[in-house]
């Protein structure tokens, strides 16, 4: 029964880092988004402000890209751990990430973490559609 569990655990953390693996085509996307900004910025001055509402949009999603990475390497590290007949205990392993950041153990289950870490890619996103859409109205403007 604890080794279904435990690979359950295992499943469900694995497919959680899977989709977060998603928001590394959006951080690409934004990274070249913010690239092109920053040259057109260099050229043209009558979009400037739309450019550099883009930019600081682009800080934002960056740094939710950021969190949802290491929340993708969390996940896929604590399915590789409670994979298999000897993999480790999720509540312990959770109970011990928590201690390693300070935090009081307070057990919270792998599928409220899992939502946690999905509204980090969902907020992700909309910055990511926030910073196009700023640069979609910059080249608009740009004669």
């Amino acid at each position: 029964m604890a080794e279904e569990r435990r690979n359950e655990a295992a499943e469900r953390a694995g497919w959680c880092a899977d989709l977060l693996g998603l928001g590394r085509p959006l951080d690409l996307w934004a990274s070249g988004l913010a690239l092109v900004a920053l040259a057109a910025l260099l050229f043209e001055r009558g979009s400037a402000p739309l450019l550099w509402a883009s930019l600081g949009v682009a800080l934002i999603a960056k740094y939710f890209a950021l969190r949802v990475r290491l929340d993708e390497a969390v996940f896929r590290r604590w399915a590789a751990l409670w994979a298999g007949a000897d993999g480790e205990l999720p509540a312990a392993t959770m109970a011990a990430f928590d201690r390693a950041l300070g935090r009081p153990a307070a057990g919270r289950p792998l599928e409220s973490r899992c939502r946690g870490a999905q509204r980090l890619l969902h907020w992700q996103a909309v910055f990511t559609v926030l910073q196009t859409a700023c640069a979609l109205a910059a080249a608009m403007y740009i004669r």
